[in-house]
Formats: C-alpha cells, structure tokens, sequence
C-alpha cells in the first residue's frame, strides 16, 4: 500500500481486543461504544435467526439420541451442514429488515440493478 501510495479505511467497533495502531496507509476509526447493534446488520437480528435454524438442528438431534438411548455425538462436518442448511433457512426478507434496521435504504430498481430481462 505504501509503494502504490494507497489510503485505507478501516472501521473497527469497540472491542478492547483491537489494538489502536499508528500506521502510515490505514487509519483506524471505532465506533462509539455499545452501537454494534444499530451498525451491523449481523448484529442486528441475521446472528439470532441463524441461531435459531441451527438449534432446531442441535435439539432434534439430542432428541434423537435420547429415543434412541444412543450417546449424542456431533462432529465438525456435520456442524458445518448445519450451519449451511441454517444459512440457507434465512429469508432474504429478514436479511432486508436487518440492513433496514441498521439505516440502510431501499434504492428504486433500476435496469442495472433488477438484472437482465428473461422474458420472451
């Protein structure tokens, strides 16, 4: 960055584990304290929908073990299916709402932004 003479922005939150450098390229900006939720849509709802998807995943499979008298076993690839199948449990309506909730604004369609025409 400092041979092509590029400036970063980086906005960071508050979380003390961040350190507070001094560098020639970046300059570090913190968001005030306790606005990670009205900034960031993860924060904002997406973390707790996804959570939930994926404790119906965790709470079906306890269940199953206890029917089954079974020992509960969950490994890493699994997890890893749960979270993806989660993921694609949330709706883009509640991914909206989040960005909506943090002050992101609806734009009106446009011919670039609604993609090609389909139609026949």
């Amino acid at each position: 960055m400092r041979f092509d003479d590029r400036k970063i922005a980086m906005i960071l939150d508050n979380f003390s584990g961040h350190p507070n450098l001094n560098l020639s390229h970046i300059k570090l900006f913190f968001l005030p304290p306790n606005t990670t939720s009205m900034t960031q849509p993860m924060d904002a709802g997406l973390s707790k929908n996804l959570k939930h998807y994926y404790r119906r995943f965790l709470a079906r499979k306890r269940l199953l073990a206890v029917d089954s008298e079974t020992g509960f076993k969950l490994d890493l690839l699994q997890a890893l299916d749960w979270l993806k199948m989660s993921w694609d449990n949330v709706t883009p309506t509640a991914i909206k709402h989040c960005y909506q909730h943090v002050g992101f604004k609806d734009l009106p369609a446009t011919e670039e932004t609604s993609g090609p025409d389909t139609s026949i």
